[in-house]
């Protein structure tokens, strides 16, 4: 029995890897959904939403000059429609810029939980502070790790 399965198995089978399971596109690099390399889509949708919102917030702005200071009558909208479009704006420039620093925490807090080990309540607070303020009192992480402190408290 052992010499048939013996003759059946002509290699030794390769311990599991995580650059097994990975893809290599065209241009070399590994697709980091699989935790290898670097993505170009979240670098994307960063870039993507914060310019978005930079874009609305500059519209905003512009709308406000625009209507700083003219009689009402001499404009063709209703001021509800405009306070309509204001807070429209003022909307789209927060949800733009909280996709925008909640993708690039979500990178830089990947990167420090695979650089280092973690006690799981540590984890726990990196991950929920974006959800809520007082998970910056749970934990002492936050001095280990300025740079997602920072990026945590800017997006509050």
């Amino acid at each position: 029995m052992a010499e048939q399965l013996s003759s059946q198995v002509s290699h030794p089978t390769l311990p599991y890897t995580a650059l097994s399971q990975s893809k290599v596109h065209e241009h070399g690099a590994f697709d980091a959904a699989q935790g290898n390399g670097r993505s170009w889509r979240a670098l994307l949708m960063i870039t993507i939403a914060f310019t978005a919102g930079l874009g609305c917030a500059i519209s905003h702005h512009f709308m406000g000059v625009r209507l700083h200071l003219r009689p009402v009558e001499s404009i063709s909208l209703s001021q509800a429609w405009i306070s309509r479009f204001s807070t429209a704006l003022a909307f789209l420039v927060k949800t733009a810029l909280v996709i925008s620093i909640g993708a690039a925490y979500t990178q830089r807090q990947w990167r420090g939980l695979s650089q280092q080990s973690f006690k799981t309540s540590d984890v726990d607070a990196l991950t929920g502070v974006l959800g809520n303020f007082f998970n910056f009192f749970s934990s002492t992480i936050w001095f280990r790790h300025p740079v997602l402190t920072i990026v945590a408290l800017v997006s509050w």
